[in-house]
């Protein structure tokens, strides 16, 4: 009980940007939670993907070495849960990384194999779409970046705010390959959705 509350603290000062709160709760956790909890490698690889994301000072040496214990955190909570796909999309954040660092010359495929492992299990999961369409957009792929976030639409979308920005990044996807029909379409709709909220 004590481990699943202070995984709660974590996921809030993850979702603050408190990476030293979150260290802090993740390590009492571990503490307290049953060796299996998949949640503890889970938050161990994401409180690494949020310091990279920070403004910071580290060496090369060092953020490979934090993309690599990253990697190997979420390899340890696929271990414990396979089925949580959630998990590879932090995976894929870290192979990413690695290619943008020039750790990893094939890290974007990487990323695209498990981004599609997770959309197979979890179409609803507008964050792999988002991820899987950057890589796209990165490598100029416009098309394919388009179709990954379009089929978003066919499906159930979360209310509010994030349905909203989800309709319009599409839109501007659209704009950028030319198609303004879609451009104009989406963002009226966009914006009668965000007027009934």
């Amino acid at each position: 009980a004590t481990g699943t509350y202070y995984i709660g603290k974590t996921a809030e000062a993850e979702a603050r940007g408190d990476t030293a709160a979150m260290r802090v709760a993740i390590g009492t956790a571990a503490r307290f939670a049953p060796a299996d909890l998949f949640f503890v490698p889970q938050y161990e690889a994401r409180w690494r993907a949020l310091m990279l994301k920070q403004p910071n000072n580290f060496s090369p040496d060092e953020k490979k070495a934090m993309i690599d214990e990253g990697l190997r955190q979420t390899d340890r909570a696929l271990v414990l849960n396979t089925g949580f796909a959630y998990i590879r999309v932090t995976r894929a954040g870290f192979y990413g990384m690695a290619q943008e660092n020039g750790f990893m010359p094939d890290g974007d495929d990487r990323a695209i194999v498990e981004l599609k492992k997770v959309l197979k299990a979890d179409p609803l999961s507008l964050e792999a779409r988002y991820a899987l369409s950057y890589i796209y957009q990165r490598r100029g792929e416009l098309k394919e970046a388009l179709n990954v976030l379009g089929e978003g639409l066919n499906w159930p979308r979360p209310k509010g705010q994030p349905e909203i920005d989800f309709m319009v990044s599409v839109a501007l996807l659209c704009q950028t390959t030319g198609n303004q029909e879609c451009y104009r379409r989406l963002i009226d709709a966009a914006r009668n959705i965000a007027i009934g909220y």
